[in-house]
């Protein structure tokens, strides 16, 4: 008797998600940060700077400001300083968003943050800024901050998020990786 829950043959492969392996850390004084699945950083503190690059997937950060002592997160094209806060950093490919969840950022082109930390685009709690070097300029929504750090609490939710971004994060958390099959391109549609 075949097992009717093996679906294999009909091109379907069930996913069993993994628990996110997400990892906490105190960065520096006053500084902690978790990171999610497939998510990669690299660190560099000095008595002058805390800084650190997100390479891929997605952390959270709760800091402490500290002007002498700027915390400063590079993710693909742009560059986020901390102005006392927490905020999210999710990285896909190029595409970078950055929710602030208490306090206020501002983001900078790549490695363009000034000494003094003026300028920049700010954004306060309950905003989210998404950077996509195919548009002109950042995008800057409202947000629910509960939703945007869901992660942190082994759920993922999406609302009006482009395809692509949905399965690239759902890949983290996932030991077989899901692939769009039938249908338009990878970003043709949102959820």
């Amino acid at each position: 008797m075949r097992d009717l829950t093996d679906t294999t043959e009909l091109g379907h492969r069930p996913i069993t998600p993994r628990p996110p392996p997400c990892r906490y850390a105190a960065t520096a004084p006053s500084t902690a940060s978790s990171s999610g699945g497939a998510s990669r950083l690299s660190t560099r503190f000095s008595a002058a700077q805390r800084h650190v690059e997100l390479i891929a997937g997605e952390a959270f950060f709760d800091v402490a400001h500290h002007a002498g002592r700027p915390f400063v997160v590079d993710a693909g094209g742009v560059s986020i300083l901390d102005v006392g806060t927490a905020f999210d950093v999710s990285r896909d490919g190029e595409h970078v968003e950055v929710a602030v969840t208490e306090g206020r950022v501002r983001i900078y082109g790549a490695g363009q943050v000034p000494a003094d930390g003026s300028g920049g685009l700010e954004a306060v709690a309950g905003q989210r800024v998404s950077y996509d070097p195919a548009k002109p300029a950042l995008q800057v929504s409202q947000i629910d901050v509960a939703e945007a750090t869901a992660w942190r609490a082994h759920r993922l939710e999406f609302v009006d998020t482009p395809l692509d971004t949905v399965i690239a994060r759902v890949n983290r958390y996932s030991d077989r990786p899901l692939r769009l099959g039938i249908g338009g391109p990878v970003g043709s549609g949102t959820t």
